[in-house]
């Protein structure tokens, strides 16, 4: 959390949110809304070989109880041993919830890779993960079975800067 006091966002504000966050998913419609595009990201996955497959998801399917630093919103599906890519966003935080299995986020801070351990089964702090705007973050599913989390950025989808780096090398030589 002390990453969100040097971006902006403090620490109280961040747990403010995932509380939020917490309450609104655990809400029977927005469970339902966010299975219905779960179900087109999957077939997304089925369909190609890629690792991960993503859904826009329409704040309105939140209610009017969704935190109003939350602007945009997307579901991702992961295969079983997958790892998406290595990306940030110069112009928003990341909250992102994990509805199925296991993840890892890796996150570049002060110069070297941190591992952040989330899992469903969790407490809402053990399911919801925190990453401050313009850090470099890495998600790995060693699930059996996948993955499956929502995740809320702080700017408008149309704004959204998603930068994406190849290795963590190439990261590591942007700076």
């Amino acid at each position: 959390m002390e990453n969100g006091e040097r971006e902006g966002m403090t620490a109280g504000r961040v747990l403010a949110i995932i509380r939020d966050v917490e309450r609104r998913l655990a809400e029977q419609t927005v469970r339902e809304a966010l299975e219905e595009r779960l179900v087109a990201a999957r077939a997304a996955l089925a369909a190609g070989p890629a690792d991960w497959a993503m859904q826009r998801v329409p704040l309105a399917v939140f209610g009017a109880g969704l935190p109003a630093e939350l602007r945009a919103s997307r579901v991702s599906v992961f295969r079983s041993d997958s790892a998406a890519r290595i990306e940030r966003h110069e112009n928003a935080d990341q909250f992102s919830c994990l509805l199925r299995g296991a993840l890892t986020i890796h996150v570049l801070e002060g110069g070297s890779w941190q591992a952040r351990q989330f899992r469903a089964a969790g407490s809402a702090q053990q399911r919801i993960s925190y990453v401050a705007r313009g850090l470099w973050h890495h998600p790995v599913c060693p699930a059996a079975g996948g993955c499956e989390l929502v995740a809320f950025h702080t700017v408008p989808a149309a704004e959204l800067i998603d930068e994406y780096a190849a290795t963590r090398a190439e990261v590591e030589g942007r700076g």
